[in-house]
């Protein structure tokens, strides 16, 4: 389990890179995410839309 770990955090670095590069790239300063982080699921609610307040209240 270590190795899939381990393996899935050098993926998800390799994903964050060429994403920071390619916002970088395409958008004003203003508009960048300030952090990029990755789930396993977005939580969602009664009728399977996004909970946006779960999200928020997962990033504070």
């Amino acid at each position: 389990m270590e190795e899939l770990a381990v393996g899935r955090a050098a993926h998800q670095e390799t994903i964050r890179r060429a994403l920071r590069a390619t916002v970088r790239a395409d958008l004003a300063l203003y508009k960048r995410p300030a952090r990029v982080e990755f789930v396993d699921a977005l939580p969602s609610t009664a009728t399977g839309k996004v909970a946006a307040y779960r999200l928020r209240e997962q990033a504070s």
